[in-house]
């Protein structure tokens, strides 16, 4: 993949006021690279109600954003700006109180490249433009190969949009061909799966339509976390589907017994506990474009301490009829390191892996400041242990642009939700939103590897906020196989399940325990080599342990959820 470096750039402002006015502006910008114009924050001083600022960006456009007044200071937020062709371009801003222009600043950009924007969306009406009545397909990626002048350049994994940096002169051709439509969709605009884009002769992005295949699979699927404190806990919900005839869909959340439900955000969604550490919450319909996203914060039932562990299964059904029911289940196991964090980022799987083992990063954010946040991006800085040409975008709980950077040799993804307007903190769920992607760790890496990876994120023109650091290391996972199975070898199917639970590959007589996530032994039995059956018809809906004991003594650690 093609990346271009990150300019970070300070404007230098250049007043030519009235001194009879009581009003000024300042800026700066947070960053410029060759594709675009990046979060332009202005400050005003003696700020009144009505104040707006005007942004013409040397390209003959212009756009405009109102003043958001404390007292008699102000903030505005120009959102991405992007150029068509490369230059050198002047901006000018100016600051309008009472319709007219009382300040303003100016000042010179050089652009090296230009961009084009992609969109993912659902032709609803048919007509090969993303207008009114359309929507972004958020419930499932679609793979879209970037070409220039006949040469594959890209393959880009994503939902709602996402921005490409080009190079070259006017006339150069790059073309955008639909690898994979998302499942139940099929391509709708352009008939033969491939856009084409002229630079400097065509204004049109080459964005991608799809409509919905009635006949065809579709995919439910589901992206938790669980946000594990000392004294507060929190979990991010977001469910999509692909559907064009959705079914009623229900959440299933087996928590740890050390937390209880402290309160949640899910509308009028009915609910009711079918244990003491199971809870069932019927959703209605999902359709494609109108995910849910649910927020709940969790008290701890004990005491807890620092290295406690925390296991939580989120489960969306129905299982009939989805192409992927793989995506329907997460299992998250959490460390405490400290109090709550409401800015989060999350690995599955966590702790030891293999080479090669595909990972799913969360990131969790939330305005705690006391006003709306009105564009939020985040910064990730990949570790170099992830092999790039992996990474896929699985869902965002808002409109969010992908765009590649890379800064001193390191790989930057930014996800950037412009004019997303999450209010404070007080109003919850509209405070909090989350993105999640999958990246596979490079093959070969050497036992003791570390993964490292936390983000970055920035509401408005505010300070960046870290989030903690997702860890992996490369090491035997701590479920590790029986004598001297490889780990592909053992398998335990379907899980979860209801009734009876498959277990293949076992080398050696194996003694087995399940046990309940207190450690409490359930049933016990043998295994023998080969294949076996067990029946878990009659024992509440819950997580367990499956503990499997080879004559050798080396044993198996496996997860199992039954519902």
């Amino acid at each position: 993949m093609k990346y271009f470096t990150l300019v970070i750039c300070l404007l230098v402002a250049v007043f030519f006021r009235s001194k009879a006015i009581a009003q000024t502006i300042s800026g700066h910008v947070s960053s410029v690279h060759c594709m675009e114009l990046d979060s332009l924050v202005v400050g005003v001083t003696g700020c009144m109600s009505g104040d707006s600022i005007v942004t013409f960006y040397g390209d003959g456009t212009m756009d405009s954003a109102p003043v958001y007044c404390t007292g008699a200071l102000g903030n505005a937020y120009d959102w991405l700006h992007t150029y068509s062709v490369a230059g050198v371009y002047t901006v000018k801003v100016l600051l309008i109180s009472g319709g007219v222009a009382v300040d303003s600043f100016h000042f010179s950009q050089a652009i090296s490249c230009s961009e084009i924007q992609c969109y993912i969306y659902i032709d609803a009406n048919h007509d090969c433009s993303f207008d009114a009545g359309d929507t972004y397909i958020e419930g499932e990626p679609a793979t879209i190969e970037i070409d220039s002048a006949g040469v594959p350049l890209d393959t880009i994994t994503t939902i709602y949009k996402f921005s490409y940096p080009v190079l070259g002169p006017t006339g150069t051709i790059y073309s955008f061909k639909v690898l994979n439509a998302p499942v139940g969709f099929t391509i709708g605009c352009p008939g033969d799966t491939v856009l084409y884009d002229t630079l400097g002769i065509t204004a049109t992005d080459p964005n991608v339509g799809f409509v919905c295949d009635s006949m065809s699979s579709f995919d439910l699927s589901l992206s938790a976390n669980f946000c594990a404190g000392l004294s507060l806990a929190r979990s991010d919900i977001l469910i999509t589907s692909t559907s064009c005839s959705p079914t009623s869909d229900t959440l299933i959340i087996i928590h740890s017994p050390k937390y209880q439900i402290d309160s949640f955000f899910l509308g009028s969604f009915p609910y009711h506990l079918i244990s003491g550490d199971s809870v069932i919450i019927t959703l209605g319909f999902v359709y494609p474009g109108s995910p849910f996203y649910l927020l709940m914060y969790w008290n701890p039932t004990t005491t807890l301490g620092i290295g406690d562990t925390v296991h939580t299964t989120f489960i969306v059904k129905p299982f009939a009829g989805d192409i992927n029911t793989a995506n329907n289940v997460v299992t998250i196991i959490d460390t405490i390191f400290s109090s709550y964090d409401p800015n989060y980022k999350s690995v599955t799987p966590a702790g030891n892996i293999e080479p090669g083992t595909s990972l799913k990063y969360m990131i969790a954010f939330e305005n705690t400041g006391n006003d709306t946040a009105f564009n939020i991006h985040i910064m990730d800085t990949l570790s170099d242990n992830l092999d790039i040409s992996t990474f896929k975008v699985v869902t965002a709980s808002a409109p969010m642009d992908l765009i590649f950077l890379a800064s001193g040799g390191y790989n930057i993804v930014k996800f950037d939700f412009p004019n997303i307007d999450l209010l404070d903190t007080s109003h919850h769920p509209l405070s909090t939103g989350i993105v999640a992607y999958t990246i596979s760790a490079k093959t070969g890496l050497p036992e003791g590897t570390k993964i490292d990876n936390k983000a970055g994120v920035f509401f408005d023109g505010n300070p960046v906020v870290m989030t903690n650091m997702a860890e992996n290391i490369i090491g035997e996972p701590t479920t590790s196989t029986i004598s001297s199975s490889k780990p592909s070898e053992v398998f335990i199917y379907p899980n979860p399940t209801t009734n009876l639970l498959n277990v293949t590959g076992i080398r050696q007589n194996t003694n087995y325990r399940l046990l309940d996530i207190t450690g409490l032994c359930i049933q016990k039995g043998n295994f023998i080599q080969g294949s076996n059956t067990l029946n878990v018809k009659n024992i509440i809906p819950a997580i367990y342990i499956l503990e499997m004991t080879g004559a050798d003594g080396q044993r198996k650690m496996a997860r199992v959820v039954k519902y």
